[in-house]
């Protein structure tokens, strides 16, 4: 009897008993059932990183990937690859994190590095028995000091020099390990060990809380402050306010991300990649409907929501329309009727309607537009992106009804609005009119009009009146940039 209690009392000490709303769920895990589309990227393209142990999106938007065969940056245009040649001291690269001022942070199997442009910088631990330490996570602190996560526990990068920070469990050394290191919205310091998860009073190097399991590997908060954390065994457990989720999906779960929609992906062992529909219910993506493997170990978010996967023999691919994103009055447009959509150089897209004009972010935030910007009329007909990154708008309001976006501000060409507005690759100008035909006007500033009319026969057909150059008026606007 005495042993009995002695574990019952040993269980409620644990951080997993401590609390009446800790609970497990069992999900149902189902297969996506249809070939989706994935973009790949490998060495068609100079991409020759097999086995992605990391993808990270930068600030400036490109997609970094740590391979067993060094770094890869994919900037949009093409790729760029970091390796030995390019001073890295190992080109097996186990985790990334982007610094201050562009910078990446990069951890190798036989230390730290750092890449700024094309510029790669290694460095070195004060304690020198620790020369090519494998280095197993990183994390930018608030202050700008780097934490390191390595099997002698965390250390810190200060004015170019890493010294030792704090310990974790030194009972063994595998325990003292930190696979990742992530501050959450709280500013706990949240660290994966071989066989547990600690929550950390980074002021004080006080453990709150120790979740005892297997391998940690990944980490992420959702918007409502719930901490996800996966492991090689458990698989996926959440914590929020004090309660622990523990979710039986029956899989090693190396990686995990939440998309700004607050769906949750895993990135799983043999098993592809899962999207959690709710608690109890997921969907798989696997082989069958498009990853080159079922290996998902890297896993990324990029900032237009898009799932990046970094596998295990099959290189890094882009998860491409997994989903619909709707915009509506809810999220801050005008009205729920669009009349035109365009999209911008700069990625934005604009949305013309019934109710006024609204401009989308690449990151989902909505402006309108209306009076105080220059607006004079709501009906937004018709809307002309063009190359040089201006956005030309047109509406109903008579003579103030031409407009252009030059990327700070509204510019009102005091000229008349219409229903349609198109430039051409050789420079003329088109625009439709209401009850007045198509206006077409060529670079030199002539002006000829097409409007339909009924012949004897009564067939319709277009009658073309060509007329002289447009007045100053016109062709001061035109010089403007319209």
């Amino acid at each position: 009897m005495f042993r009995v209690a002695n574990i019952l009392l040993f269980l409620l000490c644990l951080p997993e008993y401590c609390s009446g709303q800790n609970r497990t769920v069992n999900v149902a895990v189902q297969g996506a059932g249809a070939l989706y589309k994935f973009n790949y990227y490998n060495s068609d393209v100079g991409f020759y990183g097999q086995t992605v142990e990391a993808v990270v999106q930068d600030s400036r938007g490109s997609i970094w990937a740590a391979s067993r065969t060094g770094v890869y940056k994919l900037n949009g245009v093409g790729v760029e690859e970091f390796n030995l040649k390019s001073g890295l001291p190992s080109e097996y690269i186990q985790c990334l994190e982007e610094g201050e001022n562009n910078v990446m942070w990069i951890g190798t199997r036989e230390g730290l590095a750092s890449i700024d442009g094309k510029t790669v910088r290694n460095y070195v631990f004060d304690d020198t028995s620790m020369a090519g330490l494998p280095i197993w996570s990183l994390c930018m602190r608030s202050d700008g000091n780097l934490l390191i996560g390595t099997s002698h526990g965390i250390h810190m990068l200060k004015d170019d020099k890493i010294e030792f920070y704090m310990n974790i469990d030194t009972s063994t050394k595998e325990r003292n390990l930190a696979r990742f290191l992530r501050y959450d919205s709280k500013g706990i310091l949240w660290a994966g060990c071989w066989n547990s998860v600690h929550r950390i009073d980074d002021k004080t190097k006080t453990i709150l809380e120790t979740f005892v399991g297997d391998v940690s590997l990944g980490w992420a908060e959702a918007k409502d402050g719930t901490v996800y954390f996966s492991a090689w065994g458990p698989g996926l457990r959440s914590y929020k306010d004090g309660a622990l989720t523990t979710y039986n999906i029956g899989m090693s779960i190396p990686n995990v991300r939440i998309d700004p929609w607050g769906t949750v992906w895993l990135g799983t062992w043999e098993n592809g990649l899962i999207r959690m529909v709710n608690d109890s219910v997921a969907i798989r993506y696997s082989v069958a409907e498009g990853l080159p493997t079922n290996t998902v170990w890297g896993l990324e978010c990029d900032h237009e929501g898009r799932i990046w996967c970094g596998t295990y023999g099959g290189g890094i691919c882009q998860l491409v329309d997994h989903k619909f994103s709707g915009y509506s009055r809810i999220n801050g447009l005008e009205a729920d009727v669009a009349i035109c959509i365009r999209q911008d150089t700069a990625s934005n897209v604009w949305v013309g309607s019934e109710g006024g004009l609204a401009m989308i972010s690449p990151q989902g935030k909505v402006r309108a537009f209306g009076p105080e910007d220059g607006l004079l009329d709501n009906s937004v007909m018709d809307i002309d992106a063009r190359a040089d990154g201006t956005v030309h708008i047109v509406n109903y309001h008579g003579g103030t009804g031409y407009y252009e976006w030059d990327g700070t501000k509204l510019i009102n060409h005091q000229r008349g609005g219409g229903m349609a507005i198109y430039l051409d690759s050789k420079g003329t100008l088109w625009e439709g009119q209401e009850s007045q035909g198509v206006k077409r006007v060529s670079p030199d500033g002539t002006v000829q009009y097409f409007q339909e009319v009924s012949n004897k026969s009564k067939k319709r057909v277009l009658k073309s009146t060509k007329i002289r150059k447009e007045e100053s008026g016109w062709e001061q606007a035109n010089t403007a940039g319209i």
